[in-house]
């Protein structure tokens, strides 16, 4: 039985988001909960959001038992630019992008688990 979550159009860059999340794979859901408990980078935040709200939903949703949720797979994808400029000297600009992560999945009893972020969790 597998659970998907998704977690769209966070304001964080991709590669920055990505490291926390490779912490999480193929580890049972209590493991990935208390690491991101302490971890201290910003993406932690976030990530622990989504995870509690997967665990939420494939309890009230498929009957699951939370202890044996295991994260299956978790990705990170690149999602719209902020595109900005800064003034510059002899009335020129400099263009600015602000990174915004669009995708993320994971999962394992299996479950799901999707950051846009997704992730899934799967059954043991």
């Amino acid at each position: 039985m597998k659970q998907t979550v998704k977690l769209n159009y966070l304001r964080m860059a991709p590669r920055k988001v990505r490291a926390v999340a490779g912490l999480l794979r193929g580890v049972p859901v209590n493991e990935a909960e208390a690491r991101l408990l302490f971890e201290r980078r910003r993406p932690a935040k976030p990530l622990l959001k989504l995870l509690r709200s997967a665990i939420t939903s494939a309890k009230t949703n498929q009957k699951a038992n939370p202890d044996k949720l295991v994260i299956e797979t978790i990705t990170v994808d690149g999602g719209p630019m902020l595109k900005r400029s800064l003034p510059r000297a002899r009335v020129a600009a400099a263009d600015q992008r602000d990174r915004i992560v669009a995708r993320q999945a994971a999962g394992a009893e299996h479950f799901d688990f999707a950051f846009c972020g997704h992730v899934r969790f799967s059954s043991c």
